[in-house]
């Protein structure tokens, strides 16, 4: 009984880890494909070796420009989309890039468009030096450090600063999102 009891907890140690690959896995295998245009900046991590910092276009979000259906006064938008905020962005293709066109912390209120799961990093009523009635939206969609092979980052930041980096995402229907590649001005 004990043999049969250690290989029962061996076993499911062995499918809870497997499971959790697979689960990871399957926004890459039956996620959609997105392309994202990003903007500069210039890490490296002493523990974790050279990356690059990606910041998304997609991840500022003017919300007098994309639609906001839970929330109905852009006055209490600090309060409604207060920083650390799960919120749900709609994307739709404009060109060969994809763009935020709705913001919403109801998942139902995606329907059945594409859309990323995110987390609200700050809300500013700032634009251009001067106060703004509605505020604008930016987001963390988890989705924001590539790390890459030794001496290879600042290549990428001087592509991304110089003339465009995009990346290509795998979206699933759940909203999570890995990146495939970083795609270079060029191609």
């Amino acid at each position: 009984m004990n043999k049969k009891a250690f290989y029962l907890v061996v076993s499911l140690q062995a499918l809870f880890l497997v499971g959790m690959i697979l689960i990871n896995q399957s926004i890459l295998w039956c996620g959609q494909e997105v392309i994202l245009k990003t903007e500069p900046v210039d890490p490296y991590s002493l523990f974790s070796g050279e990356y690059v910092s990606l910041s998304y276009k997609a991840a500022h979000i003017p919300l007098a420009k994309v639609s906001h259906p839970d929330l109905n006064d852009t006055s209490k938008a600090a309060e409604h989309y207060a920083r650390g905020s799960r919120v749900f962005v709609q994307l739709e293709k404009q060109g060969d890039e994809w763009q935020a066109v709705k913001i919403s912390k109801r998942r139902k209120d995606m329907g059945n468009n594409l859309y990323m799961a995110a987390r609200v990093d700050w809300v500013r009523y700032w634009s251009g030096g001067k106060k703004t009635e509605v505020p604008d939206i930016w987001v963390n969609y988890g989705i924001e450090s590539y790390y890459t092979p030794e001496g290879t980052a600042r290549n990428y930041n001087m592509m991304m600063g110089a003339r465009g980096l995009k990346v290509k995402v795998a979206v699933d229907s759940y909203g999570r999102s890995k990146i495939i590649e970083l795609i270079p001005p060029d191609k």
